[in-house]
């Protein structure tokens, strides 16, 4: 979410209802996958639990997963108070970093004023262009 590149499926309501999970107590990571993608529901081959499950324990720091699969909450309970105070957690770790996308992409639309404005969506060749200009990052692209 913040510290490798961006990537949509981590959306703070996620992250945040995975964190409270494992917070009531250790879970088996399979058993927690299966609470968040239900096979009923996903009927796809496709996933996203592993990239929610990996902001807590990566880049939040509140999750850590033993050798035998279990999650466990390793961080303050205080942050998982609400959807609010979880989002200022995750504010004081996501600028942090300078160098991470996130944070270079945050920093080059708060500077854009309200050119961004025109572009219906984030994946536009010209916008994905002038981001590239402005952190030097040639690497974000429409990922």
């Amino acid at each position: 979410m913040f510290n490798i590149s961006i990537k949509t499926e981590p959306i703070p309501e996620r992250v945040y209802e995975l964190c409270r999970m494992i917070a009531k107590g250790e879970i088996e990571d399979s058993v927690a996958k299966e609470r968040m993608e239900p096979k009923g529901i996903n009927t796809s081959n496709s996933t996203y639990y592993p990239s929610i499950r990996e902001v807590l324990i990566e880049d939040l720091y509140l999750v850590e997963k033993t050798s035998e699969g279990v999650l466990r909450f390793i961080g303050d309970k205080k942050i998982l108070k609400s959807l609010e105070t979880f989002r200022l957690y995750c504010n004081s770790v996501a600028f942090k970093n300078k160098e991470t996308d996130f944070y270079q992409i945050t920093q080059c639309f708060l500077e854009s004023d309200e050119s961004w404005f025109k572009y219906k969506t984030l994946t536009e060749s010209p916008l994905i262009n002038e981001v590239q200009k402005y952190t030097g990052n040639n690497s974000i692209d429409d990922k």
